[in-house]
């Protein structure tokens, strides 16, 4: 998977202002939620943060190996 920009807003559930405060330096990797394309930007949605809102996520959550490309929780590097 290519890496993808998750904004600060996205990445915890209380307000940061770089990924470092939430204890994730630019470049780890994170589960994330992919919510689809924006209609009226074009933009993607990605977000750390409804995972974690959730109450976290468990192991039946995390993608299998052999039906990666059709979940919706990716891994992917994040970007500060």
């Amino acid at each position: 998977m290519d890496p993808v920009f998750v904004r600060n807003s996205q990445l915890d559930i209380k307000k940061i202002s770089h990924s470092e405060a939430a204890g994730l330096p630019v470049g780890t990797i994170v589960y994330i939620k992919y919510f689809g394309t924006d209609s009226a930007s074009g933009e993607e949605r990605w977000s750390r943060r409804a995972l974690l809102s959730a109450g976290g996520y468990s192991k039946s959550m995390l993608p299998k190996e052999d039906n990666q490309q059709k979940q919706n929780f990716y891994s992917h590097p994040t970007k500060g």
